[in-house]
């Protein structure tokens, strides 16, 4: 069944509340443009009101069906404030907003692909949580036009711009960039940790955390990585060696 219509959303919706897994999956039909889109998804919701729909634009008045607005982080780093605008018109909250990254190689915001050091993806999930986003968007993890161990420029000008595997002889097999972005997430997990704490130490270490927004990370993995030891040994119950850690 042709995807633009609306007897294939219907039954895909059926399928999907049939399985339990309508809240897992969304919609993304159309990219880095508003043409089409107001069309598009209203065929969606009027299928199968519950399926979301992603756009990857900045939120904009006019497109009632758009369920999850998600730019690249840098452009929603320089619109806070419209957006925050947007968001509270439509009583929103700014969980309700993804982001996605994609080249941005030599910008100050953090990217994931080889062209830049590999802190950078480290600190992306922190760079996503810092500014209250709801999830971080990668448009992809194998494409690949080409042997990417010969050549990693499936996509122009960006070397491993989507593709965080290589193909094995038994299967994907992760990069580097994957590890670090995995690493990245349990640094949110530590600090959401220590978000929810009301301990004093745990609002200093939180405090010392060297990634403050998308714009604003220390490029040197050191500081990273000292914070990540004292947040684990505060979180393990040792709050000297924490204090030692923080105080390195």
């Amino acid at each position: 069944v042709n995807a633009y219509n609306e007897a294939h959303w219907r039954a895909l919706g059926d399928h999907l509340r049939e399985k339990g897994w309508i809240d897992r999956f969304y919609t993304f039909l159309i990219d880095e443009t508003y043409e089409g889109v107001a069309e598009v998804t209203g065929m969606v919701h009027r299928a199968a009101p519950d399926l979301k729909n992603v756009i990857t634009m900045l939120p904009k008045d006019g497109y009632p069906d758009v369920d999850l607005w998600c730019p690249r982080l840098g452009d929603a780093q320089m619109n806070t404030r419209e957006i925050g605008r947007h968001l509270k018109g439509e009583r929103r909250q700014q969980g309700r907003l993804w982001v996605y990254t994609a080249g941005n190689a030599g910008s100050d915001v953090p990217a994931l692909h080889l062209d830049v050091p590999g802190i950078e993806a480290r600190v992306s999930p922190l760079a996503v949580w810092t500014g209250g986003y709801g999830g971080l968007l990668f448009w992809c993890v194998n494409y690949w036009t080409v042997d990417p161990w010969r050549d990693p420029m499936g996509y122009p000008r960006q070397n491993g711009n989507g593709s965080l595997y290589y193909p094995g002889p038994e299967g994907p097999l992760p990069s580097i960039r994957l590890k670090m972005l995995r690493d990245g997430f349990d640094d949110v997990d530590y600090a959401a940790l220590l978000r929810g704490s009301q301990d004093v130490l745990a609002r200093r270490v939180l405090a010392a955390l060297p990634v403050r927004g998308a714009l604003d990370w220390e490029r040197d993995a050191r500081f990273l990585l000292t914070w990540r030891l004292a947040a684990g040994w505060l979180l393990a119950g040792d709050a000297p060696r924490a204090e030692s850690a923080l105080a390195a």
